[in-house]
């Protein structure tokens, strides 16, 4: 019989924080994949009981103002 044990909360940030971080690298036509990507595994992580729906809510704001942000850096460069 095997066992598994479920990373701590602490772990599963982390990843979503990378994931978000990930958004201003991202090319101009993938940062909306990318807002995708972090609000999937947001919505996961609060399916699993990880984090509260209110987290999931105020990551998906963190996420939105992300690709918002990296959106208007890539308008930025094209002007200059």
């Amino acid at each position: 019989m095997t066992s598994t044990t479920i990373p701590p909360k602490g772990t599963f940030l982390n990843l979503l924080r990378i994931k978000i971080n990930n958004i201003a690298r991202a090319e101009r036509r993938y940062i909306d994949r990318a807002e995708e990507h972090v609000r999937a595994y947001a919505e996961a992580l609060a399916d699993a009981n990880i984090i509260t729906d209110d987290e999931r809510d105020e990551f998906y704001d963190v996420a939105k103002q992300a690709a918002e942000d990296a959106v208007r850096a890539y308008k930025a460069a094209e002007k200059a």
